[in-house]
């Protein structure tokens, strides 16, 4: 606002916060606020800035405001010093206040508030609230007089230092990248377990992973920041050899030289193979999953998942039925989850959704052995996962 002398925008600007300048991501080039955006940002405050006049205005009424106003709508006071003292600002000096009101602890506690007085040369009328302990408490007034007002303040009470932590350290880690003699070409659960017993022996105290969240493990549909589901995980990291109770044809399965022969070839691959893994371990799971046996622990956690579970696991049976995992290039009567193709669907198939099911259950099951061994290891913090911000718009959370 180049025909602007008295600099009202860039004071009103100022006023309410908006820097003058900023040092941009890269350290090297620092980028001035323009009136352009001093006007867009004010008028989305709802402060009308687009001439001089009007910025003046804004800027005057800001003013009368906190004239006006009985109260700071925020005081912030350390603990264990001076206690925090209320500044009721008088209509003018001389002037006396009365008062009533409470003062709301964070927990909840009330404190009756009542007091009067007169203001000083400033206007300014000074009530004391005692020694409240640390936390986000309320003060709300009434005022009497001609005719009562009402005035609430956020009172901040905070240490008077920042709270002393011993050093800790630990491991972050993507999984993926976590190897191990015996793997299927891609760190998995039993890796992670071998991982935070570690950590615990040479002293740490947490373990930190990749988001091990669902995505489709083939083609560039790798990044698990863009997952099918954030609600559940990725068969990928899955340990077959950890499965229990494994039947017949899973054992010979696991023994075969097939197998073998191929679990060598995606060890010795010099990236992580996701869709040659992922085929090789559903070939193995599908069989483990055959002569499975649901127990009480199956059943907890079908009850804790719930109506999510199942349909999250009728749509990856729905993505193996039309190749696609991407829900859009579905016919039109399956882009409903609760419609009555999807029901049918599942009904018929009720074998493939089941089988869905049992691969969250093991992948929480895992990943819950390998968090008990990093406690039972002395892990003092233990396992954190990182999570995605976001999901992918033809992944399952979506169609869901």
């Amino acid at each position: 606002m180049s025909g602007d002398p008295s600099g009202a925008l860039r004071r009103l600007a100022e006023r309410v916060g908006i820097v003058p300048e900023y040092l941009d991501q890269s350290g090297s080039q620092v980028r001035p606020t323009s009136d352009e955006t001093r006007i867009a940002i004010l008028g989305a405050m709802g402060l009308e800035a687009g001439t001089p006049a009007r910025a003046r205005e804004a800027l005057e009424a800001l003013d009368a405001a906190e004239r006006a106003a009985l109260l700071a709508p925020v005081q912030v006071s350390p603990h264990g010093g001076a206690a925090p003292r209320l500044e009721l600002r008088a209509p003018r000096p001389g002037a006396e206040l009365r008062w009533q009101g409470t003062l709301t602890l964070e927990s909840g506690e009330q404190h009756r508030l009542e007091g009067h007085g007169r203001a000083d040369v400033h206007g300014i009328v000074h009530a004391g609230l005692g020694h409240p302990p640390e936390g986000y408490h309320t003060v709300r007034l009434r005022f009497g007089g001609r005719a009562e007002r009402e005035a609430e303040q956020r009172l901040i009470v905070v240490p008077r230092r920042a709270p002393h932590v011993a050093p800790v350290f630990g491991v972050i880690a993507n999984l993926y990248t976590v190897r191990r003699e015996r793997d299927w070409g891609v760190g998995d659960l039993t890796s992670l377990a071998a991982l935070l017993e570690w950590t615990a022996a040479e002293g740490g105290a947490f373990v930190g992973v990749n988001p091990l969240h669902a995505i489709r493990n083939r083609g560039w549909d790798v990044s698990p920041y863009s997952p099918v589901s954030r609600l559940f995980r990725n068969p990928l990291y899955l340990d077959p050899d950890a499965a229990p109770r494994p039947s017949p044809r899973a054992r010979a399965l696991l023994d075969s030289a097939a197998v073998h022969t191929e679990r060598a070839a995606l060890r010795a691959a010099p990236a992580v193979e996701y869709e040659r893994v992922m085929a090789l371990k559903r070939r193995v799971l599908e069989a483990l999953h055959e002569g499975f046996t649901p127990d009480d622990g199956y059943r907890r956690y079908l009850e804790t998942q719930g109506e999510s579970l199942t349909r999250f696991a009728t749509f990856e049976a729905l993505a193996d039925r039309f190749g696609d995992g991407d829900w859009h290039g579905w016919p039109p009567a399956y882009h409903d989850p609760a419609g009555a193709e999807v029901a049918a669907f599942r009904q018929e198939h009720a074998s493939r959704v089941e089988y869905h099911r049992w691969v969250q259950y093991e992948l929480d099951r895992q990943l819950g052995e390998a968090a008990a061994r990093g406690r039972g290891a002395g892990l003092s913090i233990g396992l954190y996962q990182d999570l995605a911000i976001g999901t992918s718009g033809s992944g399952a959370d979506v169609w869901a």
